[in-house]
């Protein structure tokens, strides 16, 4: 009886936007971090697959945070300002220097901003005319981003979507799917079962890679209750912080470790 009682608080209450975003932190400080660990572990695999469930999170988090704003100018210009102060960190923690090469490979929090850009596009320019051409332009700038088209794309399928969250998480996995090849990845092993009668979990999880984890998402977004948590302003600027500081430490102890 106990039991229950408290399975039905914690469904009723859910997860505020800040706790999903702090597992969010520390899925992408676990996959960032998995470079110093050997890449034929299965540590290393889970730490991989759960890394690939941060940034849909903040994704989706981009639309709420358009729709919740006050101030969607203020919002696009912190976004701006973390962006910029990300560029740097993220290309010494990925990519070892600053160079002709590399000068063009912008962070994640880059992508947040343009799929922000979309949104506002989508929104605010009632000239059809000015507005597909525009955002056609700005999925053309996420090439040089984190994640690449699948950021915009993703924010851009929360926004449709706005208002249903059942329809958003079911318009997300098809998503997932049909981008990834999940389907194919999770059924080919078990038709070489099937047919060989022997099945190898290593061969699995080096099939599936870490496509799984962008799944992981669903289930923290189903027990969101729509409320931002508790926190405060170190909440609201922790997130914007962690993202470049993480990264700049990764980098030092990379320099230092793995020369």
């Amino acid at each position: 009886m106990e039991a229950t009682k408290t399975n039905h608080f914690f469904i009723k209450q859910g997860l505020s936007s800040n706790a999903i975003k702090l597992f969010a932190a520390i899925a992408m400080f676990l996959d960032h971090i998995s470079v110093f660990i050997p890449s034929n572990t299965p540590i290393f695999w889970c730490m991989r697959l759960l890394g690939r469930a941060a940034a849909p999170i903040f994704f989706y988090f981009i639309v709420e945070g358009y729709n919740h704003t006050h101030n969607k100018n203020k919002y696009t210009f912190n976004l701006a300002i973390f962006s910029i102060i990300s560029y740097v960190p993220f290309i010494l923690c990925f990519d070892g220097t600053l160079n002709a090469n590399t000068f063009l490979n912008f962070n994640v929090i880059y992508n947040l901003l343009i799929g922000l850009l979309i949104v506002r596009t989508r929104h605010e320019i009632k000239n059809i005319f000015l507005r597909w051409p525009l955002i056609c332009l700005l999925f053309l700038l996420t090439c040089f981003g984190d994640w690449r088209y699948v950021a915009p794309l993703t924010i851009l399928i929360f926004d449709l979507y706005y208002g249903n969250r059942k329809n958003q998480l079911y318009a997300y996995t098809l998503m997932v799917i049909l981008r990834t090849g999940l389907l194919l990845k999770i059924v080919h092993p078990f038709s070489c079962f099937a047919r060989f009668r022997t099945f190898d979990f290593s061969e699995w999880h080096n099939i599936i890679g870490y496509d799984l984890g962008m799944l992981i998402p669903i289930i923290f977004l189903l027990l969101y209750n729509d409320k931002k948590g508790s926190g405060g302003a170190v909440a609201k600027w922790g997130f914007y912080i962690f993202y470049p500081v993480h990264l700049l430490l990764i980098a030092i102890v990379k320099m230092y470790l793995l020369k």
